[in-house]
C-alpha cells in the first residue's frame, strides 16, 4: 500500500484533531469555541472527517468489505454509531447520568475516536504482518 493523497490527508487531519483535542483540554482559547458543547460539536465534525477519509485510503484497496475484516469493520461502525448519540444527547440537552456534562461528553467523543484510531492501527499493522486476513 503506497502513499496516496487521502492517507496523507486522514495522517494530518489526525495529527489536527489531537492538537484541537490537547487544546481543549489545556483550556487554550480558540476562536468560536466558548464552551465544551460547542467543542463536542466540531470533534464529532472531525472524527466524522477522519473516518471517511480513513474509509476512502482504506477501500482503494478494494471493496471495503473485502479490506477489512466484519469483525473490525461492525466494530467501527458500533462506535461511529455511538457517537452519533452521544451528539444527539448533546444537541437535545438530555441529561444522563453517564454524560452529566459537556466536558464529560466531550470527553467521551474523545475517547469514542481515541478508541476507532486504535482499532484501524491495530488492523492495518497485523494485515501488513500478515497475521490477520484481510476478508473474514
Amino acid at each position: 500500500m503506497g502513499l496516496s493523497f487521502y492517507g496523507v490527508a486522514s495522517n494530518v487531519f489526525g495529527l489536527v484533531t489531537a492538537g484541537y483535542i490537547y487544546a481543549v483540554y489545556t483550556e487554550v482559547k480558540l476562536p468560536f469555541i466558548t464552551g465544551y458543547k460547542r467543542a463536542s460539536v466540531v470533534l464529532f465534525f472531525m472524527g466524522l472527517i477522519m473516518s471517511m477519509l480513513a474509509g476512502i485510503r482504506d477501500s482503494q484497496a478494494g471493496d471495503i468489505f473485502e479490506v477489512m475484516p466484519s469483525m473490525v469493520l461492525n466494530s467501527l461502525m458500533g462506535l461511529g454509531a455511538l457517537a452519533v448519540l452521544v451528539l444527539i444527547i448533546v444537541l437535545t440537552g438530555v441529561k444522563l447520568p453517564v454524560l452529566s456534562d459537556h466536558y464529560l461528553t466531550f470527553r467521551v467523543l474523545a475517547a469514542i475516536i481515541g478508541v476507532k484510531l486504535i482499532i484501524t492501527r491495530a488492523f492495518l499493522l497485523l494485515s501488513s504482518m500478515g497475521i490477520i486476513s484481510a476478508a473474514g
